[in-house]
């Protein structure tokens, strides 16, 4: 499980929105906002990892989505799109959300430096991969009665806040 703690991280990074610390071992950092409440969310196991310096960037990437309203559209699409039986990522692509998250990349870019986004990336990139490892591991080693389920994908592993992130957000900034 996971838990928010009340700790605004705004004072230690670079943005005006709330930016909170959550317990959570997984790597995860995100934009909402509800239309009367915005905030980036940070786990712990991101922190952890990070530098300062990526830290930095990735909160910029998510304070480009909240200045942009981008967040509060993801909300939106994640709350529409099974009452339309519309895929999210259906209408993520037809609203072009990959140019959206490279303008988030840019803005990162512009409020740290490039360095440090291409750092925060990688290290993104490697600690992405060790998680679908380890994952990967786990689904292997978890007896299961229905292995076709999901094409022999079974989501045992699966965290509350992984499925939530997947299911608005379809890990669609961290794809390719």
């Amino acid at each position: 499980g996971w838990r928010v703690q009340r700790r605004d991280l705004a004072e230690d990074y670079q943005t005006e929105v709330n930016t909170y610390l959550f317990e959570y071992d997984g790597y995860y950092a995100g934009a909402i906002d509800l239309g009367w409440k915005e905030f980036i969310i940070v786990s712990e196991g991101l922190v952890k990892e990070l530098s300062s310096e990526e830290l930095d960037a990735i909160i910029a990437h998510d304070d480009s989505h909240i200045f942009k309203q981008e967040a509060k559209l993801a909300v939106l699409i994640g709350f529409l799109s099974p009452i339309v039986l519309i895929g999210k990522n259906v209408v993520y692509s037809l609203l072009d959300f990959r140019a959206r998250e490279y303008h988030a990349d840019r803005f990162a870019a512009e409020m740290t430096s490039p360095e440090q986004l291409v750092g925060a990336l990688e290290t993104l990139q490697i600690l992405k991969a060790k998680e679908r490892a380890e994952s990967d591991r786990m689904r292997a080693t978890t007896p299961t009665m229905m292995p076709l389920l999901n094409e022999g994908k079974v989501s045992v592993g699966d965290s509350l806040i992984e499925q939530y992130f997947d299911y608005f957000f379809g890990d669609f900034a961290v794809t390719e």
